[in-house]
């Protein structure tokens, strides 16, 4: 469970750097013990990982499990 949880958080962050790198938006980034603002121009988005166990590749479906509430 805990791999999935960090890929779901590193995805989020992903998202949220990009959206704001496409919209021409800065964001504050915590870096050697302060705050620092990024302009768009120089955040770097990273590629999305897909190396999470148990995690749907595109296009996939999982049937919900029965014993699992």
């Amino acid at each position: 469970m805990v791999p999935r949880i960090l890929h779901a958080l590193a995805e989020a962050v992903r998202e949220a750097l990009l959206r704001h790198k496409r919209a021409g938006q800065s964001v504050a980034i915590w870096r050697d013990g302060r705050v620092v603002w990024l302009s768009p121009e120089d955040i770097r988005v990273p590629e999305p990982r897909v190396d999470a166990p148990g995690m749907l590749q595109a296009g996939e479906v999982r049937e919900p499990d029965p014993d699992r509430p």
